[in-house]
């Protein structure tokens, strides 16, 4: 019975209630109508704080009083309490992303002036690494999301197309200028259609270019490769279970003189296509 009511009483409290408010509703369930002295008998509650416990759970609901001498206290019904708990936490949630929202924005702005200022200056040569699949098709989402005019893209094969045409249809309705170097198969040639009806522009890759990744808005410089990770066997014994056998790391950079080179190379070949 003891480990069955904390259990109740921690997922009562994961729903924003205090561990007392727990208590209070929970015996109030179990005896039916009580007096606040009586409440205070059964549940332990401190008599010093059970009205303003009460007071509480009959603000967001939970309780309701009965006129009477002394004065009795009658539970919500289970599903209606919960389901008002429930609405209570998501108000309290939505409350919560707005707020994350709002700070979000004031420092992007105190951040963007400072990067303003510090674009100013002679910059040291920078260069980020990222390792693995999701990280990486998150950090590619972000990087294209960010774009204002311009997105260079070195696709390799166009595996990854069909998840992100609503993000290139995205781009385009802001008047941003995507091209992509591809792989052109037959297998793809719908997609290629799709992308290119909304001014994706998509030319064919040479062959011997092994190379992903792309140059934005002429600031921004990301190169992409898969790679087999090796070396599980020798972990056997160890009682480690195999991993993957590929995976991915990424570059990325603001260095002007690497962006240039990256954005000059892509032109050539696509002057060429």
């Amino acid at each position: 019975m003891t480990e069955k009511f904390n259990e109740i009483i921690n997922l009562m409290k994961s729903l924003g209630l205090t561990e007392y408010e727990s208590k209070a509703y929970i015996f109030l369930i179990i005896h039916g109508s009580l007096t606040a002295d009586s409440l205070c008998e059964l549940s332990g509650i401190p008599s010093g704080r059970i009205y303003d416990v009460l007071l509480s759970l009959e603000r967001k609901g939970l309780i309701s009083t009965i006129p009477s001498k002394p004065k009795m206290y009658l539970a919500t019904h289970p599903s209606l309490g919960l389901d008002i708990l429930v609405r209570l936490k998501e108000e309290r949630l939505r409350d919560e992303i707005r707020m994350l929202k709002r700070r979000a924005k004031k420092v992007k702005n105190i951040l963007k002036e400072i990067y303003r200022v510090s674009e100013r200056k002679e910059r040291p040569f920078s260069l980020g690494v990222i390792k693995g699949a999701e990280g990486l098709s998150e950090l590619t989402k972000s990087l294209l999301k960010s774009v204002k005019k311009e997105a260079l893209i070195f696709a390799g094969d166009l595996t990854w197309l069909e998840t992100n045409l609503p993000l290139l249809r995205m781009m385009k309705k802001k008047n941003i200028d995507v091209k992509i170097l591809a792989d052109i198969l037959p297998e793809n040639k719908p997609l290629v259609e799709k992308a290119s009806s909304f001014g994706v522009e998509i030319k064919q890759k040479p062959k011997d270019l092994d190379l992903r990744g792309f140059v934005l808005d002429k600031r921004i410089l990301y190169v992409s490769k898969k790679y087999k990770v090796t070396g599980w066997e020798k972990l056997k014994n160890f009682g480690l279970k195999k991993g993957p056998s590929e995976d991915y790391w990424g570059l990325v950079t603001e260095h002007k003189p690497l962006v240039n080179v990256l954005r000059d190379y892509f032109y050539q070949i696509w002057n060429n296509a």
